[in-house]
């Protein structure tokens, strides 16, 4: 099954706001979440309905709504400010 990604407007201006090499890195593994929406080395985030994704120095933060078949993105920046 394939998913449709949908990012928020904030994570995009987050997204657009990396280094030209970081950006296109997260970039890519993003695009993969439609295949994969839960990767083997992502994480499940307690407390909420909501999965990370470690990227070097950044994270995705990201939910998925199977039944729906999407993946939101919700949040990209450093670790230190997640």
């Amino acid at each position: 099954m394939s998913y449709s990604l949908l990012i928020l407007p904030s994570a995009t201006r987050q997204l657009s706001a990396l280094p030209a090499d970081v950006y296109a890195q997260v970039r890519d593994r993003i695009r993969t979440l439609a295949v994969d929406p839960v990767p083997s080395e992502s994480r499940k985030i307690e407390g909420r309905n909501g999965w990370r994704l470690q990227l070097g120095d950044f994270r995705v933060i990201y939910e998925v709504d199977r039944p729906a078949g999407r993946v939101t993105v919700l949040d990209v920046s450093r670790r230190s400010d997640v």
